[in-house]
């Protein structure tokens, strides 16, 4: 793992980037935190054709969780979440383009992505707590990661089995707080958030320990009835199984083990390839604006260059000259406009390609 150290980099322009808030919910050792580590070590080398990474905006964050992560390895576990602990990263990819473009990494999204004190989610929100905190920071989120120990599901969960697996999961407190987040975001013109459903250890859900394998498509309706607000119609989401590694024997101490990472980083190309897509939208509609205000330049341009040629040298020179410079300047942005629009649909293409 120590490979994984010399590469963490310093993430320059971030906060010229669309930003993007992500929560993780999830019990009490659901495996939220050991999540987090997996999928930022997965991504600090790049991942795919377009080598999408991840950064941290503080080199020293980055070298403290490939640390922790080597720790985990080897027998210790992470430091618990007492607090909520926001992790800022910026997600950089590159694009085939053309010219001087070509093949050049670039900054894609600025990402927050907050990893919640397990036990807050079943408290009130009060003023003196940080559970207040986490529902300013789920109203603001983009995505939500919903992660759930695959345990749970190595056995159909039955109608004798269903409400204790609701109590052992939080699912009632969780697919309340999505609930609410929904209705926040819709009360404030937001979009809904995507939701991604992260069943943690996944490797290890067919192990030899006397149950019958189960698919992940058989997991996937275990999930949707447990949590059937996070599959509401029109709402983005995906079951995603992942990995880094078991940890813990079956008494649950800790123990040296093989760091093995699995699926850790399809849940954020989904997110951020949803993310993209009301990115694209809203690009769309600034891009109308900027051609009707083209259109107003370019009509007050038509108006001047109507008069006489005599009139125009000699009383209206400076004013078209204006009017041309303008019309000059805004046809630079509108053509800058449309290579960054054109970027983000690709960015949200291979995303979304690479997530599923």
């Amino acid at each position: 793992m120590t490979e994984f150290k010399r590469e963490a980099r310093f993430a320059p322009g971030r906060d010229a980037l669309p930003s993007m808030r992500i929560s993780l919910l999830g019990a009490s050792k659901s495996g939220k935190s050991c999540y987090i580590l997996g999928m930022f070590a997965a991504l600090v080398r790049g991942q795919g054709y377009h080598q999408y990474s991840l950064s941290t905006v503080h080199h020293e964050d980055g070298i403290a969780m490939l640390q922790e992560l080597e720790d985990l390895g080897a027998g210790k576990p992470p430091l618990g979440t007492d607090e909520p602990r926001t992790h800022e990263f910026t997600l950089r990819g590159g694009l085939p383009g053309r010219g001087q473009a070509a093949g050049v990494q670039t900054g894609v999204i600025a990402i927050d992505l907050t990893d919640f004190r397990g036990g807050a989610i079943r408290e009130q929100p009060l003023d003196e707590n940080d559970t207040k905190q986490n529902y300013d920071q789920l109203r603001q989120s983009d995505s939500i990661f919903v992660v759930l120990d695959s345990g749970h599901f190595r056995q159909p969960v039955t109608p004798a089995r269903k409400n204790a697996v609701i109590q052992e999961t939080w699912a009632n407190r969780i697919g309340d707080l999505i609930g609410w987040t929904i209705r926040e975001r819709e009360a404030r013109g937001l979009p809904a958030p995507s939701i991604a459903v992260l069943l943690t250890k996944w490797d290890f859900l067919n192990d030899q320990r006397g149950t019958a394998a189960r698919g992940l498509a058989d997991v996937y309706q275990d999930v949707r009835a447990l949590l059937p607000v996070a599959f509401g119609i029109g709402l983005e989401q995906y079951v995603f199984g992942v990995s880094i590694g078991e940890f813990s024997d079956p008494e649950g101490n800790p123990r040296q083990a093989h760091i093995g990472l699995s699926g850790v980083e399809n849940p954020l190309f989904f997110a951020a390839g949803c993310f993209l897509t009301s990115q694209t939208q809203s690009l769309q509609g600034a891009r109308g604006q900027l051609a009707a205000e083209r259109t107003a330049i370019d009509a007050r341009l038509a108006k001047l260059t109507r008069w006489p040629a005599i009139i125009q040298q000699y009383l209206l020179q400076r004013p078209i000259a204006e009017r041309r410079a303008e019309l000059k300047d805004k046809d630079d942005v509108i053509a800058a406009h449309d290579l960054r629009a054109a970027q983000v649909a690709e960015h949200e293409k291979v995303l979304r390609g690479l997530a599923t």
